[in-house]
This record gives C-alpha cells, sequence and structure tokens, in this order.
C-alpha cells in the first residue's frame, strides 16, 4: 500500500523520515508541560465563563448581592 508516495515496505515504518528518530527527553517534557499548561489555562477559562453566566442569571431572577 502506497499513501502520499510512502511506501511501507523495508525497514520498520515508524514515520515521515523529517521526523527525528527519537524525542529527546527535553522535548517530551517541553511538549507534556505544554499540554498541561493548556488545559489548565482552557480549565480556568471555562470556570470564568460558567461563574459569569450564573452570576448574570442570578441578576435577571433579582438574587443581588
Amino acid at each position: 500500500m502506497v499513501l502520499l508516495c510512502l511506501s511501507r515496505q523495508g525497514e520498520v515504518w515508524r514515520g515521515v523520515s523529517l521526523m527525528p528518530k527519537t524525542p529527546t527527553k527535553r522535548g517530551i517534557w517541553l511538549r507534556r508541560f505544554g499540554w498541561l499548561a493548556l488545559i489548565w489555562i482552557a480549565s480556568v477559562g471555562a470556570l470564568a465563563i460558567m461563574a459569569m453566566l450564573f452570576r448574570g442569571l442570578m441578576r435577571l431572577a433579582g438574587m443581588t448581592a
């Protein structure tokens, strides 16, 4: 089978030849930390949006502090 003109025959095929053979430990650590930071920022943002929506609904219902 040929997909994008890359044959899977021959040596063990593990990705496109432009990719590094084995990622460095620093690269793996930075990628994992990046995902952690991205998920944390997204969850804090989602929590802030939900808090604003609830605050708006409470204000519409006449529940003011």
